[in-house]
């Protein structure tokens, strides 16, 4: 049955909810400030190479949040439009509740919610997971990178502004956080992503904001990119670009039937294996096959790869999430 919680109700189990989480930990909520206590949890589940899915909808993240978020390898975030829910579960409880994920709420507001565990009340439990599922696949995904900024005492005090309006939108040239990766704002990612082509021109540069044929591989103009702003990062997105056409394509194996099928640690199945899984999507499914190696593996779709080939590919899987 479900149990109602105060604001110390609340609290108490969204930290239970982190710290108790083994294989799924789903975090959704309008604002995201995280205080210290719970970015200790998320940085040991982090470790533990868990799953973590975090959905926000206001576009207000602060440089040092930024970094923090961009540090985690197994954090997953995504851009959630006209998000107002706030719900926090793992593989075997959930909270529904006013609170958001942000700093202020737990210490100042008075808050209230419910706490539902799958044991108890399996019904429930799989109807609030599969709403967060639902909202997870309608969010946008966006890869968090900005450049690491060291504190200085030196520094001026909006100095973290500036940080954060350094680059533009390359189709519609507004102000966003400077990422070479994700060159747009929310809402013209959105538009993007429908079809991701990642050679469909647009207007503007991303650093400097000027008329230019950008694109996701190449964003930004060839000046910016002359004085070095993002070079390492571009010229590595241009390396790739550039080597796409001569990669071997079935250079992975499904999970599954161990077919071979083009590497995508996002997609290690065969089309035929995925609409299979996909009736059920149980993310911790066990497989037979790693998805690099093809030699036999206890794998899932969160973890693909056999021990040996995580290793020898950790930049893959960092990239990929």
């Amino acid at each position: 049955m479900a149990q109602f919680l105060d604001t110390t109700g609340v609290s108490y189990h969204l930290q239970r909810i982190i710290t108790q989480a083994q294989d799924t930990l789903i975090l959704i909520s309008p604002y995201l400030k995280i205080n210290q206590r719970l970015r200790q949890a998320l940085d040991d589940k982090d470790r533990m190479k868990i799953d973590i899915r975090v959905i926000y909808g206001k576009n207000e993240l602060q440089p040092e949040q930024i970094n923090w978020l961009r540090g985690l390898q197994f954090v997953r975030t995504s851009f959630c439009e006209n998000l107002h829910a706030k719900c926090y579960l793992n593989e075997r409880a959930a909270i529904i509740t006013s609170m958001n994920l942000y700093e202020f709420s737990q210490v100042n507001n008075q808050e209230m919610g419910i706490y539902v565990t799958k044991e108890e009340d399996p019904e429930l439990y799989t109807a609030i997971y599969n709403e967060a599922r639902r909202l997870i696949r309608i969010s946008d995904e966006i890869r968090v990178s900005v450049e690491k900024i060291t504190p200085s005492d030196t520094q001026p005090e909006n100095t973290s502004a500036e940080v954060e309006r350094e680059g533009h939108c390359i189709r519609c040239n507004k102000s966003i956080n400077q990422s070479p990766d994700t060159p747009y704002c929310p809402e013209c990612y959105k538009v993007w992503s429908r079809y991701k082509n990642p050679n469909y021109q647009e207007k503007h540069c991303h650093i400097c904001g000027n008329e230019n044929a950008s694109t996701i591989n190449k964003p930004v103009c060839y000046a910016c990119y002359k004085q070095g702003v993002p070079t390492a990062q571009v010229a590595e997105r241009d390396t790739k670009a550039e080597n796409a056409s001569t990669d071997v394509e079935h250079d992975g194996y499904c999970i599954r039937c161990n077919k071979a099928i083009t590497q995508d640690p996002e997609m290690p199945y065969c089309p035929d294996c995925y609409g299979v899984w996909k009736r059920y999507e149980n993310l911790n499914y066990k497989e037979k096959y790693c998805h690099i190696c093809g030699n036999e593996n206890t794998s899932t779709i969160n973890k693909p790869v056999c021990y040996t080939c995580y290793k020898q590919n950790r930049k893959l899987f960092n990239s990929a999430r």
